[in-house]
C-alpha cells in the first residue's frame, strides 16, 4: 500500500482494492488519512471465487470518476493471470503494471512448494522487487537474482530491504514501469 500512498504524495487520486484473507480488514483503518479510497474484498480468492466482486468494485470506482489509479492487492496466493484476466473482461483498455514481490529468505522454498503459482506470478511482472536481502548471506541474493533473471528475462529486479527503505523502492517501481 506503500505504492499508492506515494502516487497520493504525487498528486494523484487513487483507490486500492485489497483482497482480504479474513473477514475482518485493517486497511482502511491503517490508511484513512492517506487520501486513498480503500475497497475490502473479503471471504475468497480475487482471482477464483470473487471475480464479479473485482468486477462491481471496478465498476463502482469508474463510477466515481477522477481516479488516476487503482492499485489492487490480492492475497499472497492468487494467480495475477487470472486477475488480470478478470480486470481485461470488465475493460481491454486498462493499462495494467503488476509488481511481483519476492521473499528473498523464503524464494527457494516457494519455488519448490508452489512452484506454479510463483511462475504465474513473476511472469506476469512488470518489475520484480526482492526483500528480506538483509536476512540472506549475499551469495544466497546473488543465487535468487539470478535466478529470477533466468526465469525473467528483461524485467527489472529492484533489490531492497522493505523495512528500512520501502520508500525507495516505490520509487524504483515507479520509475521502471513509468
Amino acid at each position: 500500500m506503500e505504492l499508492a500512498k506515494t502516487l497520493v504524495g504525487q498528486g494523484q487520486k487513487v483507490a486500492a482494492v485489497i483482497n482480504e484473507i479474513g473477514e475482518i480488514g485493517i486497511d482502511q483503518d491503517l490508511f484513512q488519512d492517506s487520501g486513498t479510497k480503500i475497497y475490502e474484498l473479503f471471504s475468497g480468492c480475487v482471482c477464483c471465487q470473487m471475480g464479479d466482486d473485482l468486477i462491481r468494485t471496478l465498476t463502482a470506482i469508474s463510477g466515481i470518476g477522477n481516479i488516476d489509479a487503482v492499485v489492487i492487492e490480492p492475497t499472497g496466493a492468487a494467480f495475477p493471470s487470472q486477475v488480470i484476466d478478470v480486470i481485461h473482461c470488465w475493460s481491454e483498455d486498462i493499462i495494467l503494471e503488476t509488481v511481483a514481490l519476492v521473499d528473498a529468505t523464503r524464494f527457494t522454498l516457494m519455488l519448490a512448494e508452489l512452484e506454479y503459482l510463483l511462475k504465474d506470478t513473476l511472469l506476469a511482472a512488470k518489475a520484480i522487487v526482492v526483500s528480506k536481502v538483509d536476512q540472506c548471506d549475499p551469495r544466497a541474493v546473488r543465487a535468487v537474482i539470478e535466478q529470477l533473471k533466468d526465469m525473467c528475462p528483461g524485467v527489472p529486479i529492484i533489490v531492497r530491504n522493505l523495512l528500512d527503505e520501502t520508500p525507495v523502492a516505490v520509487r524504483e517501481v515507479l520509475s521502471e514501469i513509468g
